[in-house]
């Protein structure tokens, strides 16, 4: 086999590569240092506290993708592989569309929130501990374990016509929704933290663990939550 058909062979077994790439250019991003929230003060009803809270909701949605988007690549090969070969791309795309809808919907909410919060005090140590502590109590719970296994579902797709486009669009969204109740604390707690790469490589390698452990001890993962939150406070932003 030549080289050419090996990389088509490759990107047809693996057509969630690009996602992946995506991810890896999003993550060369979040590198960047000081790119987190800031203190200002500025009247919700100002441009500039909406120019602030736009580029923060840039910031939630490139999070999204370096984070989210490597815990999702079987679902998006499970799309592609039950769509007619002329159509796998498009039902790629029309699935992960239905995914980063969910995402930004909550990252529109979050991050005003947040700013809400900041318009009033610092966001301190204090809050940012509150925040992770959360997440942490949220690991324990019975609804995190419900979302994490609903993360893996599947549902039935349309072979063709505007109902395999209804469906794609349909299963992205539920697989974001999913994703949202399982990580959503952990996501929220890395932006109040300014994209503390601490709170990022730590976050990003728990919720990597639970998603692909057969049985994930969501005691331990708790507890790496905690530590993670330690860090991020004696890390400075």
């Amino acid at each position: 086999m030549n080289s050419p058909s090996r990389f088509r062979s490759f990107f047809w077994q693996h057509p969630e590569w690009w996602s992946l790439a995506l991810s890896a250019l999003a993550w060369s991003v979040l590198l960047r240092p000081h790119i987190g929230f800031r203190h200002h003060q500025y009247p919700h009803t100002s441009p500039r506290f909406a120019a602030v809270w736009s580029g923060e909701v840039l910031w939630w949605m490139v999070m999204v993708i370096a984070m989210m988007w490597p815990l999702i690549g079987g679902r998006v090969r499970a799309t592609a592989v039950r769509s007619f070969g002329p159509r796998r791309a498009r039902a790629v795309v029309v699935f992960m569309f239905g995914y980063v809808a969910v995402w930004l919907t909550a990252g529109v909410i979050v991050t005003f929130l947040i700013l809400c919060v900041r318009s009033h005090r610092s966001i301190d140590a204090t809050f940012l501990f509150i925040v992770f502590m959360l997440a942490a109590a949220w690991q324990l719970t019975p609804y995190k374990e419900l979302a994490l296994r609903l993360c893996h579902r599947t549902i039935p797709l349309s072979p063709q016509g505007w109902r395999a486009d209804h469906d794609c669009l349909r299963y992205g969204w539920i697989i974001g929704g999913s994703c949202l109740l399982s990580c959503g604390f952990l996501m929220a707690a890395c932006t109040v933290s300014g994209h503390n790469m601490a709170a990022m490589l730590g976050t990003g390698a728990i919720g990597f663990v639970e998603r692909y452990s057969f049985r994930p001890n969501h005691r331990i993962l708790a507890g790496a939550i905690a530590v993670v939150a330690v860090t991020c406070v004696l890390t400075p932003r």
